[in-house]
């Protein structure tokens, strides 16, 4: 049974189709990363193979690979071409991916996907009618003989109807043939035998005129008159009399007790009206006393709001003198120290990846520190979860931020410790210039922060995860971060005005 499996760097088909596979497919012709099946193939001197891709992410910045598979690393010069699984790779029989009925080998496959046409004679669409699923190039017929909800003339009243309901509608519809079941007369349809024959069908029974009071006879005109004159009908209606007397008194004796009733409760309602409005009364005095007691507490607070706005106008002036005594002081101190450090643990290193693979937010992130007092406020994030090791950094505000320069400027030295071999540490610096980073380094808002800067790709994560490198020592890498003094700072300006 054929089975779907991925290619990639297939010439003349493209990456990522889903192909179906007739040849059972053996795991050393596919990737050991992506799992894919591919043309182009190397493999390291363990024979595992990769496609070039994969090969690309495995490599790091010096050219040294380190396979997925075990724990060998070299140069990525090593690696060969293996031709014969190449070949065995384009032998394999498929199935064409746009569902024909082509079955070929994968090197046959190229040439033929480019002119096959499957796809858009065998696409399939719903019926308006029925909804069914068809193909398209089925659909004349389907509506012409299969559709159930295709219309159809009734043969009595000429309307359309779906098929799949004319029986039922043929039983019901006021123009079918009919006869008069009493005189057997025909050539009536339902419609007229009703509104017109049967009011003056001489052989139907009617009633008697006396059915209101009781009498179940029926019989033609003719021989009602004589059932008349032969049935006392005198005493149905006295009968019927004496029950609508008996019910208009229950009906009367109801009414008196429903009178009874609401005269109880009308005497109830005038007892609450009579003390609701005395409450009414006396509520209207209270507010009586209210709106005085009111109109003296609004004069007292106009005249404490006119001695506060004079108290407030007088802490104003001392504020401004104290704020520009303050700035003169503060051009006089060192507003960063010469140098600030802060190193960051990343461990356990293996649960963290793996939680932040599954979580939503892909970023792991430090407390926010400050580099001195006064000083910036800066927290660290980074994210392992990738194929690169990404490291970032964003200022936040802080209660100093008045008593600093901005823009801020200092040099960012960030740090991959090697925990084997110092020397083979990993140094990048973030210089905080050009005008894409503005926002990075701008004064941020109060109780807020700056978008985050950084490098998307610091190392790569198999390069990372490589215990021979030294940087993943007992399940922890370590980062450092160095903040320098900027050559030229800004001077202090209204960004550091109190």
């Amino acid at each position: 049974m054929p089975h779907d499996l991925f290619i990639k760097a297939v010439d003349g088909l493209p990456d990522g189709l889903k192909v179906p596979f007739i040849t059972d497919v053996s795991d050393d012709t596919r990737c050991r990363l992506c799992n894919a099946v591919t043309e182009h193939l190397l493999s390291d001197p363990r024979g595992h193979v990769y496609c070039n891709p994969c090969i690309d992410v495995l490599t790091d910045n010096d050219g040294m690979f380190a396979c997925a598979d075990c724990s060998w690393n070299g140069s990525r010069e090593l690696l060969a071409k293996n031709w014969k699984v190449a070949e065995t790779v384009r032998g394999y029989i498929v199935l064409c991916p746009k569902q024909c009925s082509f079955e070929c080998s994968l090197q046959e496959l190229k040439e033929h996907y480019k002119y096959c046409g499957a796809a858009k004679q065998d696409d399939y669409v719903s019926c308006p009618l029925c909804q069914k699923v068809v193909q398209r190039r089925e659909m004349g017929a389907h509506c012409m003989y299969d559709c159930p909800m295709r219309p159809e003339l009734c043969p009595f009243c000429n309307c359309e109807v779906a098929i799949s309901n004319m029986e039922h509608h043929k039983l019901s519809c006021d123009w079918r043939p009919a006869a008069c079941k009493h005189c057997g007369e025909e050539g009536w349809t339902y419609k007229d035998l009703r509104e017109r024959h049967l009011p003056i069908c001489p052989l139907k029974p009617r009633p008697c005129v006396y059915k209101p009071f009781g009498c179940t006879y029926e019989g033609l005109s003719s021989d009602l008159q004589g059932h008349r004159t032969q049935v006392n009908h005198v005493e149905l209606v006295h009968r019927q009399f004496q029950r609508v007397e008996a019910v208009f008194k229950e009906s009367e004796k109801h009414f008196k007790d429903q009178h009874r009733e609401l005269r109880v409760a009308l005497d109830e309602m005038a007892a609450k009206n009579m003390t609701l409005e005395d409450t009414v009364q006396q509520l209207e005095k209270k507010l009586e006393e209210s709106s005085h007691k009111l109109a003296e507490m609004s004069a007292k607070f106009e005249n404490m709001q006119q001695g506060m706005q004079t108290q407030v106008k007088k802490n104003e002036e001392s504020v401004v003198e104290c704020q520009q005594s303050l700035h003169e002081a503060m051009k006089q101190l060192v507003l960063i120290g010469p140098e600030f450090t802060h190193i960051w643990k990343v461990q356990p290193y293996s649960h963290l990846r793996r939680a932040t693979t599954a979580a939503e937010n892909k970023d792991l992130s430090s407390t926010v520190v400050s580099t001195g007092s006064p000083g910036y406020r800066l927290m660290f994030s980074c994210n392992i979860t990738g194929q690169h090791l990404s490291v970032f950094m964003k200022i936040h505000s802080g209660e100093d931020d008045d008593l600093l320069p901005w823009p801020f400027t200092g040099r960012v030295i960030v740090t991959l410790k090697n925990q084997t071999d110092p020397q083979k540490d990993i140094d990048k610096v973030i210089v905080p210039q050009g005008v894409d980073t503005e926002d990075c380094f701008k004064k941020p808002e109060s109780c807020g922060y700056n978008c985050k800067f950084g490098f998307n790709q610091f190392i790569g994560i198999p390069v990372l995860e490589n215990e021979r490198k030294g940087f993943l020592v007992n399940d922890c890498i370590i980062l450092q971060f160095k903040v320098l003094p900027a050559v030229n700072p800004p001077p202090l300006g209204r960004d550091a005005a109190l």
